[in-house]
């Protein structure tokens, strides 16, 4: 279509739900395909949950990211737990969602390139995990 002779382009319209995507769902519900499988804004979400969760303990984060580089340049596989036990919790004891920045930190050392998940998931060593499964990393 033209409009006096320019070549008209319609402007994409953005996701009903405000996420900013303009890449339609052709279902008609004015959603992103994202926002329409549910999944528009949990990674962002996520992401500033972990960045919060390591900007409360900043100290604490810069002594864990060394020994991760450490466990990373040995070689061996390691855990996130390996991690807690030469570092100690960013609180400083067991609490439900009071050490999600250790969760952060392991996130974004692999974001960063420096390790990456080897496959296997071994169990917790802590009773208080009761044996909960955790991602064996290694460095890259």
């Amino acid at each position: 279509m033209t409009d006096q002779g320019n070549l008209f382009v319609p402007t994409p319209a953005k996701c009903a739900c405000s996420c900013g995507c303009v890449t339609m769902n052709r279902d008609g519900s004015g959603r992103c395909t994202a926002c329409a499988l549910k999944l528009c804004g949990g990674e962002k979400l996520k992401e500033q949950a972990q960045a919060n969760a390591l900007a409360a303990h900043p100290e604490w984060g810069a002594r864990a990211m060394r020994e991760v580089e450490r466990l990373a340049r040995c070689g061996i596989p390691f855990t996130s737990e390996d991690v807690v036990l030469m570092v100690g919790l960013p609180t400083g004891k067991v609490a439900t969602n009071k050490n999600n920045a250790v969760g952060a930190l392991i996130t974004s050392a692999a974001k960063h390139g420096l390790i990456v998940k080897t496959g296997r998931y071994v169990p917790s060593k802590r009773r208080r995990s009761h044996g909960a499964a955790l991602a064996e990393w290694r460095g890259r």
